[in-house]
């Protein structure tokens, strides 16, 4: 039975003026996972990426700690693993008539999101990108992809990918996802098992490689 591991990117640079690329404590927490997986004895025979630069640096990271050379599998690039675009989400929420809380509040900034999220999974505000219903259709194909065959695959993606995953494993209504992936830690895992029709949830936001150092774990 095939295991699909869902790994969130480390760190990224919030409140930047790109928040897509890792921060030095990103690139680390990446690092450890991979230390971590390596001593445990738990080594992926396909490894899946989206586009995102945050995303690919996680996996190379990632690759790093696993110490595997050579034998590292070929990144699968997959667009489906990217996240939503917030930016163009909150953009929707303003056209709306709501008001953007900007970077500096991260509480505030957040709270929006969740509640622009929440409209925008509902049809009730446009993100210029895309609906929620193609979102959900490239989240299911790459899931899908990565669950074929009998062999394990990592999929380095993002918190609200994640979330979706695990909101359609566990059966959970929409509205469940942007709760979930409110609660991903950056470099954790959550674990799916069975076929691409229908993968059983196994685990969901590990982070033991940072356990007893919570100046390492991070949210955004």
């Amino acid at each position: 039975m095939p295991h699909v591991w869902m790994i969130r990117h480390g760190q990224a640079s919030f409140g930047t003026d790109n928040y897509d690329r890792l921060s030095p404590l990103g690139h680390r927490q990446a690092r450890m996972l991979g230390e971590w997986l390596a001593a445990h004895g738990q080594f992926p025979a396909r490894i899946m990426v989206g586009t995102l630069v945050r995303q690919r640096e996680t996996a190379e990271g990632l690759a790093e700690g696993l110490g595997m050379g050579a034998k590292t599998p070929a990144f699968e690039v997959h667009p489906g693993l990217n996240e939503h675009n917030a930016d163009s989400i909150m953009r929707g929420w303003v056209k709306a008539g709501n008001v953007h809380p900007g970077h500096g509040d991260r509480k505030a900034h957040f709270r929006a999101l969740t509640a622009a999220v929440l409209g925008w999974q509902a049809g009730e505000l446009v993100s210029d990108e895309e609906t929620f219903d193609e979102w959900e259709t490239r989240i299911a194909s790459a899931v899908a992809q990565a669950a074929e065959g009998d062999r394990p695959c990592w999929c380095v993606s993002s918190g609200g990918v994640i979330g979706q995953a695990v909101r359609v494993a566990t059966g959970a209504p929409a509205s469940t996802q942007i709760r979930l992936q409110m609660q991903v830690k950056n470099a954790s895992f959550s674990r799916l098992a069975g076929r691409a029709e229908r993968l059983n949830l196994l685990s969901f936001n590990e982070t033991p490689h940072l356990d007893g150092q919570d100046d390492l774990i991070t949210w955004s």
